[in-house]
């Protein structure tokens, strides 16, 4: 699973039909996947979006535009911790929310310093570490992968709409041929004249 919940959707979740992978590239998915960064990590895709297979492209960006990952609802993924456990997805997400619910109100409050900085004209400017460049660095990647995953999706229900569309009209056609249109007047088609 690459996201416990799609941002803005946290009713689906996005897998990896590993099924379809190849035998190479399944072995070097299941690898990261068992890596102590990755049983670490809430969202897989963050680890993959800095691991290459075999063949140089970026394991997030690959499965990407192999069309392997899919968005499946929460409530029909079942997490295997153990060979012996089954967790619901929809359980983990929310026992995680709590806990980050619970880490964000043991943060101590700071002081509000903002009329003080206006009055003394103080300016904290505020660069980013090198390592918070980073996580944002990934972030936006994410995001931007999140973004051509969406951007696929809608192009490909769109693609079948146009089909179901058009093979409904073809079938209503089928069954009253008087409902198709007639053709739109214009020049005749030329013919093949053998000489």
């Amino acid at each position: 699973m690459l996201f416990r919940e799609v941002p803005g959707e946290p009713e689906n979740a996005l897998v990896v039909m590993s099924g379809e992978l190849g035998t190479t590239q399944h072995d070097e998915l299941v690898k990261e996947v068992e890596s102590l960064e990755a049983q670490n990590n809430n969202n897989l895709a963050d680890v993959l979006n800095g691991r290459n297979f075999s063949d140089g492209r970026i394991m997030l960006r690959a499965l990407h535009e192999d069309r392997l990952i899919t968005k499946v609802p929460v409530s029909e993924v079942v997490m295997l911790p153990t060979t012996k456990d089954r967790v619901p997805l929809e359980d983990l997400n929310k026992a995680i929310a709590d806990i980050e619910a619970g880490k964000e109100n043991e943060k101590p409050q700071l002081a509000d310093t903002s009329e003080i900085d206006a009055v003394n004209q103080v300016e904290r400017p505020r660069a980013l570490s090198e390592r918070e460049a980073e996580e944002q660095l990934e972030i936006a990647q994410n995001l931007l992968v999140q973004a051509d995953l969406i951007e696929a999706d809608v192009e490909r229900v769109q693609q079948q709409m146009l089909a179901d569309a058009h093979s409904k009209r073809e079938e209503a056609y089928a069954r009253a041929p008087e409902l198709k249109p007639k053709p739109k007047p214009g020049r005749p088609k030329k013919s093949a004249v053998k000489t």
